[in-house]
């Protein structure tokens, strides 16, 4: 039995699309449900940048020294990056606080608001709230953001077809 790495930026554009046909199909639950697919999106984000380095790495902060360190590419120049950072925050939120917000992060809330926002996600009593507006720029932005690292990451690879 083999197994099969993602290694082209192709590959990752369709997950992407896999995950937004999913989306599509969300009914009352939506904002559940949203929950896993952002967990899903900003894995893959982690995913690409991990195996483009050829390393795997435990946070964005340091996946972001060592891309600048390594590459020469510094993440946040990507113009989007605000929304990138709402993305990661919201799957923390997710991941380490089962959709209500965490300890680290309710010591900066304003902080947190404003960065979930800029995903246009939301807070409720806590609870974090994912809407398909949400979800859409979500994709929107992580496609985008994938198409940039291919192109900063084509140096080092050659041309990425997708």
């Amino acid at each position: 039995m083999s197994i099969q790495i993602l290694d082209t930026t192709a590959d990752y554009l369709a997950r992407v699309r896999r995950l937004d046909s999913l989306a599509n199909t969300l009914g009352d639950e939506a904002s559940r449900s949203f929950r896993s697919l952002y967990l899903n999106l900003a894995t893959l984000l982690e995913t690409y940048i991990d195996q483009h380095l050829g390393i795997a790495i435990r946070s964005w902060q340091s996946r972001r020294e060592v891309c600048e360190k390594q590459l020469g590419v510094k993440l946040t120049d990507f113009r989007r990056w605000s929304v990138i950072d709402g993305i990661i925050l919201i799957r923390n939120t997710i991941a380490h606080g089962n959709g209500r917000l965490t300890r680290l992060q309710l010591d900066r809330p304003l902080s947190t608001l404003n960065q979930i926002r800029t995903a246009r996600g939301d807070v409720d009593a806590g609870d974090l709230v994912l809407t398909d507006a949400s979800w859409h720029l979500a994709k929107e932005v992580s496609t985008e953001f994938l198409v940039w690292l291919d192109r900063m990451f084509r140096p080092m690879n050659g041309a990425l077809d997708y």
